[in-house]
């Protein structure tokens, strides 16, 4: 049964394979093999991979404006689980992405993250990947990413 506690979980562990790959970028200041195959683990598409290292990139050029030298796990809560099933886990979550750095984001109250099932790996045992994971810029919900599956 895939309740609130148990996505919370998955995220948590979601963020911390996100944030060790995060770390590794950070102490070599640049995209490492590391970064890619944890980013790659915990993305199931390849546009959310390419997206992913593109922002990190950004953040690299602009010498890590707002990331501390040892950044943090981001630490996602669930909101409301709005779909569920074997497929997919759709939900509104609050996002706190102060630990990686103070001056940074903060706190975005409105972002939503779905989930399709992978094949567990030692990089991800989660059985977890995102197929989303945002906001939309018009501040409304986007549209439901698990509606394909």
């Amino acid at each position: 049964m895939i309740t609130v506690p148990y996505v919370n979980r998955v995220l948590a562990e979601l963020n911390h394979i996100d944030g060790n790959a995060i770390r590794s970028a950070r102490a070599a200041n640049a995209l490492t093999p590391e970064f890619n195959q944890l980013e790659m683990s915990i993305f199931a598409t390849e546009q959310n991979f390419d997206l992913t290292q593109q922002v990190w990139q950004k953040t690299i050029a602009d010498g890590w404006a707002n990331v501390s030298e040892d950044p943090g796990d981001v630490v996602s809560t669930v909101m409301q689980l709005l779909s569920t099933s074997s497929q997919c886990i759709y939900a509104s979550v609050r996002e706190d992405f102060s630990h990686q750095g103070p001056g940074g984001v903060g706190v975005a109250p409105k972002w939503w993250i779905a989930l399709s099932p992978t094949r567990p790996t030692t990089a991800n045992p989660t059985h977890w990947a995102f197929i989303y994971d945002g906001y939309d810029s018009s501040g409304g919900a986007p549209t439901n990413a698990c509606a394909g599956y």
